[in-house]
């Protein structure tokens, strides 16, 4: 089904207002809105950027504390710290966000959605939110917006320390911070561990409810930087997230229509991991290439402690989890390789070509009669500048051996009305591909489904004040 979303200044008002700049003649870079480095001043996309000194400023717990600043962004928590948590961007579907760790896609193959619990700010230099479709560039999934986590790089020469913290119901938090830099290269290290034995999230106490959800975090980042020459850049950056949670639920037994719940202690445990391999060449001043393959999985798998009575608890009162309704293992391993090539066609135009392969790859406890499915895509991307105007016409297409071909295009038009403010305007088209448990989950999934698709109009208003950058869309 075709969704037409309009979005216009005198509907939204949506306000970003953040610390962009180190001082007024340094402005900061972002990427992932146009594959080509960009002054956020000048960005046509709505963009909110969440740098490593806001992240210490605001102290968040978890990513979804600290997204929830980002204008059009809202939750759906189940519980406390581990607990499903769904989030929407401009009132789009959970799983209309794309998200991204070093610019390499993650999140689960069968629900659609990122396991978002597992990631540790602790490990996180910046991230960067794109508000609006970007299938053009990154193809299924981006249809209301993209956001880049990207990981922690310490800039000092070399460094190390050690920061540990207490907080009730016996939480504990420590982060490890190592960097090794030459002339030519730097290894930052960033480890966390946290573990705390949460608190009940019912009001109930009756069954299972009554007791601590315990929750417990690994997290480790390993970010290489390479210059073997001025013209060349290597990076390679490797994360784990890993996470233990506990929460209320009754387990239940037997088919749908005859289900009875008998009492277990659940628990789940999710780990979120991935690899980037990128190489930036600049070829000459007019062609720029880069070339990034990454690795992403994620797993998740619910289970059971024993069952809950009013004695004590015995090898007898134990139930096996696998004969519930509740328990699953679900596991997805992405693969894929991006060439992307910008050439500067003098200081006004600049043309980005680039190719994309992704593979998905599930497993577990699922019963699909497909398991993988790759896509294969090519995109291609105009930029004008003329004076006070910035044109961006962009097209891509994407062939996947499930859902066949699709088209996606957008414009993007930018006018300086003075100095300090300029006037966007866009046109966007987007799609999202049905997931395998949409397409082959057993009683409920249809292969015969095709992607979802929209298309978005939206009117907006940068403005630069001093050291503030300003966004209304």
């Amino acid at each position: 089904m075709k969704n037409i979303i309009l979005t216009a200044i005198i509907a939204v008002f949506s306000f970003t207002s953040l610390n962009t700049y180190a001082d007024d003649s340094v402005e900061t870079i972002i990427v992932t809105g146009t594959r080509i480095p960009t002054n956020i001043s000048e960005s046509l996309s709505a963009v909110s950027l969440i740098q490593r000194a806001d992240i210490e400023r605001y102290q968040a717990s978890d990513i979804f504390e600290l997204l929830s600043r980002v204008p059009s962004v809202s939750f759906t928590r189940s519980g406390g710290r581990g607990s499903s948590t769904k989030m929407a961007l401009r009132g789009n579907k959970s799983d209309h966000t794309l998200f991204l760790i070093d610019g390499v896609r993650i999140g689960s193959a069968t629900s659609g959605a990122a396991t978002l619990a597992s990631l540790n700010m602790s490990t996180v230099e910046r991230i960067e939110v794109i508000r609006g479709p970007k299938s053009n560039l990154y193809g299924a999934d981006a249809i209301g917006g993209v956001v880049n986590i990207i990981t922690r790089k310490i800039t000092e020469p070399s460094a190390f320390s050690v920061q540990t913290s207490f907080g009730s119901n016996n939480t504990k938090e420590t982060s490890v911070f190592a960097v090794d830099s030459g002339d030519r290269y730097s290894l930052t290290t960033t480890f966390n561990t946290l573990d705390s034995d949460g608190i009940d999230s019912t009001a109930s106490t009756e069954g299972v409810n009554g007791d601590k959800d315990g929750f417990s975090k690994d997290s480790l980042a390993l970010n290489f930087h390479a210059q073997p020459k001025d013209n060349v850049d290597w990076r390679l950056v490797y994360n784990l997230n890993e996470t233990d949670s506990d929460y209320d639920e009754n387990c239940t037994v037997g088919p749908r229509s005859n289900r009875y719940s008998v009492f277990c202690d659940i628990y789940k445990t999710g780990k979120v991991e991935s690899l980037s391999n990128a190489i930036d060449y600049k070829v000459s001043e007019l062609w720029h290439t880069s070339l990034q393959l990454g690795w992403s999985n994620d797993e998740s798998l619910v289970a059971a402690h024993s069952v809950y009575s009013d004695e004590a608890l015995t090898e007898e009162s134990k139930i096996d989890f696998s004969q519930t309704n509740n328990g699953g293992e679900f596991n997805t391993k992405k693969t894929e390789a991006t060439w992307v090539n910008n050439i500067f066609l003098g200081d006004t135009d600049t043309v980005t070509l680039g190719v994309d392969y992704l593979s998905d790859e599930v497993s577990g406890s699922t019963n699909f009669s497909e398991k993988s499915r790759d896509n294969k895509a090519a995109f291609f991307q105009y930029k004008f500048q003329s004076g006070d105007s910035d044109i961006i016409f962009g097209t891509r297409r994407d062939d996947n051996e499930q859902f066949g071909a699709h088209t996606t295009t957008s414009i993007l038009a930018g006018e300086n009305i003075s100095e300090n403010v300029r006037l966007n305007f866009s046109y966007g088209e987007a799609f999202k591909a049905p997931t395998f448990n949409d397409l082959y989950r057993p009683s409920s999934g249809n292969s015969a489904l095709k992607p979802e698709q929209s298309v978005n109009y939206e009117i907006g208003l940068n403005a630069t004040l001093g050291n503030t950058f300003l966004t209304i869309a």
